[in-house]
């Protein structure tokens, strides 16, 4: 279809139909276009003219305006853009970030944070693009990687004895926590939105050895050939992703069980200082027909922490605990995706600090419907069947 002279200097209203010729219609140096969009897409693009994506919910209203009115009565403007800082709208995720579930262990909860990667200023070099300046604003998980590697670096000058496991514990337990969003925000976003200032003085960390590194690779098969080729020892005992001291919690349900995690809590703040645990439950949004529908965390999941609270006496103590996981329902061949936090939060009158860490559960139906799927999840057998007999705990200090 020819796009017709009389457009010039005109607002143009569209669907899909309009998508591909976005360019052509700008070209025609329209004064500005609204596209109804039916994918949310969080991107930014650099279009040098007025260009505003609308809802459906949106589109439907500006369809009966433009179809109850006359020639002379449609007007629109578009006006300047003005960006407000508003905690809750920070944490979206744009669509080409990467998301879980972890497709090579699912008792690995991934992605593990999430930061800021669209519009990002940053240097650059010259180049024929870029003739007469030394920055661009660019977008991309490359530029989320480097706003976290510079933190990273940031907390490290004042924590130099810090090894990586404590920085990005650090990094994830002192997070924004994910709100306002559906159940599946937490494979997207992971602990959270990135909180440089409070990562500063987490109090308390998730610390993990080399070694421990190295006997989880002992258990992913395909890493063994690569432990072999740069002479590490590949021999020892095996530990598995749920018993990695990770500063989150994965799981996948497929029958009425239990499971035990096992963690190890640092103490880098105050010489004596007592914490005391908290599950926080969140409920399911979703879409339903075109229709939001709220669901509550499931009721035949049961998440408690044993013991509830830990305290300490002095810098570099350490005190275990264990996350305990119970469904008295088989899961298998249900979607399920259940989300909670694990909160530890300082006993003090005022401005206690807080721990956070995520807590998710997939059900086995789900985790394989995920895509790549690479196979069947391996898991230490510490479950036991609701009814049955308590098989004996496998104990595992970390640490």
């Amino acid at each position: 279809m020819e796009i017709r002279e009389d457009v010039k200097g005109k607002i143009i209203y569209g669907d899909e139909e309009i998508k591909g010729r976005i360019k052509e219609l700008l070209n025609a140096n329209v004064a500005g276009i609204l596209y109804l969009s039916q994918i949310y897409d969080s991107r930014s693009y650099e279009l040098h003219r007025p260009v505003i994506y609308v809802t459906r919910k949106d589109g439907i209203k500006i369809q009966k305006y433009i179809d109850n009115s006359n020639r002379r009565e449609k007007k629109a403007k578009i006006y300047q853009t003005v960006y407000e800082e508003q905690d809750g709208d920070l944490c979206n995720v744009s669509l080409i970030s990467g998301k879980g579930p972890n497709p090579y262990d699912p008792y690995v909860l991934k992605p593990d944070i999430c930061a800021p990667g669209e519009d990002i200023l940053c240097a650059s070099k010259y180049d024929a693009q870029n003739m007469y300046a030394h920055y661009q604003v660019m977008s991309g998980t490359s530029m989320a990687n480097a706003v976290v590697a510079g933190m990273l670096s940031y907390i490290k000058t004042f924590h130099k004895d810090w090894g990586i496991a404590r920085i990005k514990s650090a990094i994830m337990t002192s997070a924004n926590p994910v709100i306002n969003f559906s159940s599946a925000a937490v494979l997207a976003m992971g602990s959270g939105c990135i909180n440089p200032l409070k990562a500063m003085n987490p109090s308390l960390v998730y610390d993990i050895s080399p070694e421990e590194y190295r006997r989880y690779l002992l258990s992913r098969e395909g890493e063994l050939k690569y432990l072999a080729l740069m002479e590490e020892n590949i021999e020892g005992e095996k530990l598995l992703g749920m018993d990695l001291n990770l500063p989150n919690f994965s799981l996948v349900l497929d029958k009425a069980s239990e499971y035990i995690f096992n963690r190890t809590l640092t103490n880098v703040g105050c010489p004596k200082c007592t914490y005391k645990a908290e599950i926080r439950l969140h409920g399911r949004t979703f879409r339903r027909f075109g229709e939001e529908v709220q669901e509550g965390f499931p009721g035949y999941i049961n998440i408690s922490v044993e013991p509830d609270v830990l305290n300490f006496s002095n810098i570099e103590e350490r005190k275990c605990f264990k996350v305990i996981v119970r469904s008295s329902r088989a899961l298998k061949d249900q979607l399920v995706l259940a989300h909670a936090t694990l909160i530890w939060r300082e006993q003090k009158e005022d401005n206690g600090i807080t721990v956070s860490s995520p807590v998710v559960i997939l059900s086995t139906n789900l985790w394989e419907k995920r895509p790549g799927n690479i196979g069947v999840p391996r898991k230490r057998q510490v479950e036991q069947e609701i009814g049955a007999t308590p098989k004996k705990e496998k104990q595992i200090k970390l640490g």
